[in-house]
């Protein structure tokens, strides 16, 4: 096998293991749609960043309402980034990859969940502890 060969395979199959994905917009690559993720946990409600609070993490671009959080965030991001890379929780425990919406969130356990809709999340929530438990499973089964 010649070394292109090589740095190929390296590359296409053992990257996915190296750095966790996030789930991101298609253009600007916004990590939960924009929306401060450490908002969540000390407002205990959805707010949407301001482009002056910006970090890239995890080839992501995390936006904050204000600098306060942007540091905080700077400081321990794997605290506040939403679990399963910012999939819908609910999918993530069928082993599916499914977008969110930022205004429809649940933190269990100082962790934060995000899902698809309000519909979904009322199933989440009824058996949250049994899914996470299974969206664990298929996240870590999916190299992540």
């Amino acid at each position: 096998m010649n070394l292109f060969v090589k740095y190929f395979v390296l590359v296409c199959f053992c990257t996915p293991l190296l750095a966790e994905e996030i789930n991101t917009t298609f253009i600007g690559k916004l990590a939960v749609d924009g929306y401060d993720v450490v908002a969540y946990f000390k407002e205990e409600k959805p707010v949407k960043g301001n482009s002056k609070y910006q970090f890239l993490w995890r080839n992501a671009v995390w936006k904050f309402s204000t600098e306060e959080n942007l540091n905080l965030f700077k400081q321990t991001p794997e605290k506040f980034a939403p679990q399963y890379g910012g999939y819908c929780a609910f999918a993530m425990s069928e082993g599916e990859k499914y977008d969110i919406s930022p205004e429809v969130w649940d933190i269990t356990e100082g962790k934060l969940y995000l899902n698809y809709n309000k519909e979904i999340q009322e199933q989440w929530i009824k058996n949250k502890k049994e899914l996470i438990i299974k969206a664990d499973r298929y996240w870590r089964k999916d190299g992540k």
